[in-house]
């Protein structure tokens, strides 16, 4: 069992998050090394963003702040397999760059944004696409708003010494 101060979205849905599921398979594989027998994982979630009249409106959003979240066992052959090979990526000299979703990318869009609101009317993943969404009348405009890798800018340790962060961070040369 682990515990996640997290937000509703990361519960919301069907499914665990597959780090909560890669992480927690690990740790089965390092309790049952060290003679531990593990039937059951599961995340406690601690909402940081729950919000007590939205449990009071809608019966599927979390009646309270905190949230079981069963995670699914894997094979335990599988399991040390994917340790195995994580532990062979870590080992590289020259290790492969994350991938666009190891690092957590939110693409570029562009906004189509009314004078005087601070929200976008509607999001577009093309600027032709937003342009031909642009109305007539005066006083709209599209922001383009860059992608970024949340998880290099937030959360990574190591991203100061990452080549292929501080590439992402140089300005375009056009």
């Amino acid at each position: 069992m682990d515990y996640k101060f997290t937000t509703f979205w990361s519960v919301k849905g069907d499914e665990p998050k597959p780090e909560w599921v890669q992480q927690l398979n690990l740790l089965r594989v390092l309790a049952i090394r060290n003679g531990i027998d593990v039937r059951t994982l599961r995340i406690i979630a601690l909402l940081r963003d729950h919000q007590k009249s939205a449990a009071e409106r809608d019966s599927d959003y979390p009646q309270f702040p905190i949230v079981p979240v069963d995670i699914p066992i894997w094979d335990l052959e599988y399991a040390e397999a994917f340790m195995l090979e994580r532990v062979k990526l870590h080992q590289q000299e020259a290790p492969e760059p994350c991938s666009d979703e190891d690092r957590w990318l939110q693409p570029s869009v562009y906004a189509l944004k009314k004078s005087g609101l601070k929200k976008a009317l509607k999001l577009f993943n093309t600027l032709e696409s937003a342009e031909a969404a642009m109305p007539a009348e005066k006083g709209y405009f599209i922001e383009h708003r860059p992608g970024e890798y949340r998880r290099c800018m937030n959360y990574c340790n190591v991203a100061h010494g990452c080549p292929v962060w501080q590439k992402a961070q140089q300005p375009p040369l056009f």
